[in-house]
């Protein structure tokens, strides 16, 4: 009588469910997404039997030791910032962390950047990481390499339209590609509200107050 099993073949596909689970938990940003083996890393599963002999006797029994290699699974992710405020024609700058949730080394492209309303839209990387937009801070050219589980502060920059409307909204779509595998993007989408300055105007008299003299007659011809 068969008292325990472990079937090697359902241990290696639920190790491999797990791992899959894992990588789609990345791919859509859940933060507690558990950590995806690293790619190349092998995983080992032996399985256990015991059993009742036809005799009485508790047996053991081991199966060979199957080996799952990990293969290298992207995934990526990026922030949207919050809603900036400016004035029209004014220049806006957002911050969006672009993150590798892969299990591997990617490199990512910043595709080319357009919105109605916007000029001068470049992307630079806060080389410093002291979180604010200087002039240490390069232009961005190329592809960024991320290590795995590795992040980077970018710096999305340019300049509203002068003929923008009080309280009117612009959008810019950024999206990521991850050179290895360009099924795998991660999209963000950065907004700006323009105000126009209000005009006051006021005028002054230089007496504000007229006081008659008493006791004189004034001729009205």
């Amino acid at each position: 009588m068969l008292r325990h099993t472990k079937n090697n073949a359902r241990q290696a596909t639920f190790l491999l469910s797990t791992l899959a689970a894992s990588v789609m938990l990345a791919q859509q940003g859940y933060a507690a997404a558990p950590v995806i083996p690293a790619a190349g890393s092998a995983i080992k599963n032996t399985a256990y039997a015991t059993y009742i002999s036809p005799n009485g006797k508790n047996q053991n029994i081991q199966s060979n030791t199957v080996q799952v290699d990990v293969v290298a699974l992207y995934a990526i992710s990026l922030t949207t910032p919050a809603t900036q405020v400016i004035e029209a024609g004014a220049r806006v700058v957002w911050l969006n962390t672009l993150t590798n949730t892969s299990n591997t080394e990617a490199s990512i492209n910043i595709e080319k950047l357009a919105a109605n309303d916007l000029s001068n839209i470049k992307v630079y990387v806060d080389s410093n990481k002291n979180g604010e937009f200087d002039a240490s801070d390069e232009l961005l050219s190329g592809s960024i390499v991320l290590d795995r589980l590795q992040s980077i502060n970018l710096w999305v920059v340019a300049t509203a339209a002068i003929n923008l409307q009080d309280k009117q909204q612009v959008n810019l779509p950024i999206k990521a590609v991850v050179v290895e595998d360009t099924n795998v993007t991660a999209s963000a989408t950065d907004r700006l509200i323009t105000y126009l300055p209000q005009l006051y105007a006021s005028k002054t008299v230089d007496q504000e107050n007229f006081n008659p003299i008493t006791n004189k007659n004034f001729d009205l011809n």
